[in-house]
C-alpha cells in the first residue's frame, strides 16, 4: 500500500493542460484543507484579538521567507538545472545552494531573535500594548524556523518540477495545512497560543520531508555534494535578486496593510487574512496551476530559442486563466455571504464577522483575473531569464498599494459620503471597523496597475499575444454576466424557501443558486461556440475516457 502511494506521488506528468489540471485538482484539495484550517481557527477564536496575534506572528517570518528564501526558489533554479546536462554538476549546484541557504537563513534568524520585540513594537503597537504581548513575541521568534524549512523545501521542489513530478510537488501543501490543523486541535489545548506555531512548524517540516525521498533517489543530497560553489551561487543570487525583490515587494506592502489594519479595530487583521485566504483558493486553483505548469515548458522553449512557441504557450495559458477566472469572480461575489458563512461561520465567528469578512472578500475577488495574469506573465519573464522588468513593475505596484491604502483609509474615516457609499453597497452600514474595506480596494487598484503594465511590456519584449485572447475575454465576460444574473435571481428565489439559521440551509441556498448560474454559463458558452470550452471538453475526454496523453504540440494549435 505504502509502495503504491509512493509510486503515485512520484509519477511523471507531461503536457501543459494535463499538468495544469492535475495541479488544479491538488490545489482544490489544498484549498479545501485550507478552508477547514480557517474554519477551525475562526470557530475557535472568532475575528478578534487572539486571531490577530496568531496572524501577526507570521508577518516577520514571511518577510524573511520572501526576501531571502525566494532568492533560490523554483523559478530561479529550474532554468539553471535545465541548462546542466551533467548530473554531477546539477548535484553540486543543489548542494551548494542548500548549504549557502542554510548558512544565510540561520544568521538572519539569529540576528532577528533579539530584535523581535522592537520590530513588533514599531509595526503593531496596538497589539503589543495588549494582553498578548509576550505570546506574540514568543510565537514570532519560534516562527523564524518556518521560512528555513519551507525555503529548503522549495529548493528541493525545483528538482521534482524539472522531472515532471507535479503530484509530489502538489501534495506538499496538503501536509502543511494538516500540520496547522493539528496545531489548533491538538497543540493549542496542550500549550496555549504557542501550540499554534508548533502546528505550523510540523506542517513546514512535513512539506520539506515529502520531497526528500525522490530527490535522494536521483543522487542529490549526498554528503560530498555539499560544497560551496561561490561563483555559481553568486551568479544565481545576482540573477534572482531583482526577481526576489520584485516578488517580495507585494508581501512587504501587505505587511504595511496589516500594520494599518491593526490600528483600525480588534479583529481587522483576522478579517483581512481570512478574506485573503478565501480569495487565494480560486487563485491557486486557476492562476497558480497554469503558471506553475507552464514554467518548465517555457524555460525550455526560450532556452532553445523557440520564441514563437514560447509566446504561443503563454497565450494558451493566459486564455484559460481568463476563461476560468471571470465566472469564478461573478459567482463568488454574488454568493459571498453564503461562502463565508458556510466556510467560517461556526463557534466564535458571529454574523457581524461574517458580513464584514464577506465584504472584504468581495473586493479581493475583483483582483482574481488580474492576479492570474500577473502570475503567468511574471513567470514567463523569469523563464526567459528577464528579471528587471517584472522587478520594476512589482515594486512600483507595491509602493502604489501602500500609498493608496493610507490615502483610502484616511478618506474613509473622514468622509461620511465615501463611507456611506461603500457600507451600503457592501451591506455593512451598521458595523464598526468598515475602514478595513479600503485595504482590499487598494490591493485591487495595485493589481490593475501591475497586470496592465505587464501586458503592455510583454508584447513589446516578446511579441504580440494572439488576438484570440480578446475573443476569449469577450466570451468569458458575457457568459460570466449571465452566470451572475442567473445566480442572483435564483438566490432571491430560493432564499425565502430555505432556513438561514443553519449552515446547511445557507449552503443549500448558495448551491442551488450556483448550479443555476453555472448552467446559464454553459449555455451561453455553447451558443457562442467558445474555443476554450471545447478545448476543456476535449482534454477531459482524452484524459479520462480515451486515456491519451495530450502533447504540447496539440496544446499550441
Amino acid at each position: 500500500m505504502i509502495r503504491r502511494i509512493i509510486q503515485f506521488v512520484s509519477k511523471e506528468v507531461r503536457g501543459l493542460h494535463e499538468a495544469a489540471y492535475l495541479l488544479g485538482f491538488f490545489a482544490i484539495l489544498s484549498s479545501l484543507l485550507a478552508l477547514v484550517r480557517d474554519r477551525v481557527l475562526a470557530g475557535q477564536f472568532g475575528a478578534g484579538e487572539m486571531l490577530d496575534v496568531y496572524y501577526t506572528a507570521f508577518r516577520i517570518p514571511d518577510i524573511m521567507f520572501f526576501t531571502i528564501a525566494m532568492m533560490v526558489s523554483v523559478f530561479v533554479l529550474v532554468p539553471h538545472i535545465a541548462k546542466h546536462r551533467d548530473k554531477e554538476e546539477s548535484h553540486k549546484l543543489i548542494g551548494s545552494v542548500l548549504l549557502a541557504f542554510g548558512i544565510v537563513m540561520s544568521v538572519v534568524a539569529i540576528v532577528l531573535w533579539p530584535l523581535m520585540p522592537s520590530i513588533l513594537e514599531w509595526s503593531f503597537p496596538s497589539i503589543m500594548s495588549g494582553v498578548y504581548r509576550d505570546e506574540l513575541i514568543a510565537m514570532s521568534r519560534i516562527m523564524l524556523l518556518q521560512p528555513i524549512l519551507l525555503g529548503a523545501s522549495n529548493i528541493l521542489a525545483s528538482i521534482t518540477q524539472i522531472h515532471g513530478r507535479y503530484i509530489l510537488y502538489a501534495t506538499a501543501p496538503l501536509l502543511y495545512n494538516i500540520g496547522i490543523i493539528l496545531g489548533v486541535i491538538v497543540f493549542y489545548p496542550a500549550f496555549g497560543l504557542i501550540g499554534l506555531v508548533y502546528g505550523v512548524l510540523l506542517g513546514a517540516l512535513a512539506h520539506m520531508s515529502l520531497q526528500i525521498p525522490f530527490v535522494w533517489s536521483l543522487g542529490f543530497l549526498r554528503f560530498n555534494a555539499f560544497k560551496l560553489q561561490i561563483k555559481e551561487t553568486l551568479q544565481i543570487i545576482k540573477i534572482s535578486l531583482p526577481r526576489t525583490v520584485g516578488m517580495s515587494a507585494s508581501h512587504i506592502a501587505f505587511f504595511f496593510l496589516y500594520s494599518i489594519a491593526s490600528g483600525i479595530s480588534s479583529g481587522a487583521i483576522a478579517i483581512l487574512q481570512l478574506a485573503s485566504n478565501l480569495q487565494a483558493a480560486p487563485l491557486n486553483i486557476i492562476g497558480s496551476s497554469y503558471s506553475v505548469a507552464a514554467f518548465p515548458t517555457l524555460s525550455k522553449l526560450f532556452a532553445e530559442d523557440k520564441k514563437e512557441e514560447f509566446v504561443a504557450n503563454v497565450t494558451v495559458a493566459l486564455r484559460h486563466i481568463i476563461f476560468w477566472s471571470l465566472p469564478i469572480v461573478a459567482l463568488f461575489i454574488i454568493l459571498r455571504a453564503q461562502i463565508v458563512r458556510t466556510v467560517l461561520g461556526t463557534g466564535a465567528f458571529d454574523w457581524a464577522d461574517t458580513r464584514l469578512t464577506a465584504a472584504v472578500f468581495a473586493l479581493f475577488m475583483l483582483a482574481l483575473v488580474l492576479q492570474g495574469i500577473s502570475l503567468l506573465l511574471v513567470r514567463a519573464y523569469y523563464a526567459a531569464g528577464y528579471t528587471i522588468r517584472p522587478f520594476v513593475i512589482n515594486v512600483l505596484s507595491a509602493v502604489f498599494m501602500v500609498i493608496a491604502a493610507n490615502f483610502l483609509t484616511a478618506a474613509m474615516s473622514s468622509n461620511d459620503v465615501l463611507r456611506a457609499f461603500f457600507e451600503i453597497i457592501l451591506r455593512v452600514e451598521d458595523l464598526a471597523g468598515s475602514s478595513v474595506l479600503m485595504l482590499p480596494l487598494a490591493f485591487v487598484l495595485a493589481s490593475v496597475l501591475n497586470a496592465g503594465l505587464l501586458l503592455i511590456f510583454f508584447s513589446r519584449d516578446f511579441g504580440k499575444l494572439d488576438s484570440n485572447i480578446h475573443t476569449t475575454t469577450v466570451h468569458a465576460f458575457v457568459a460570466s454576466v449571465a452566470l451572475g444574473v442567473a445566480t442572483y435571481y435564483s438566490l432571491e428565489l430560493y432564499a425565502p424557501m430555505l432556513p438561514t439559521h443553519t449552515a446547511l440551509g445557507i449552503f443549500t441556498q448558495g448551491l442551488f443558486a450556483g448550479i443555476v448560474g453555472i448552467l446559464a454559463w454553459v449555455v451561453v458558452l455553447r451558443v457562442l461556440r467558445n474555443a476554450e470550452f471545447a478545448e476543456v471538453l476535449n482534454t477531459l475526454h482524452n484524459r479520462f475516457i480515451k486515456k491519451n496523453v495530450i502533447s504540447d504540440v496539440e496544446l499550441t494549435q
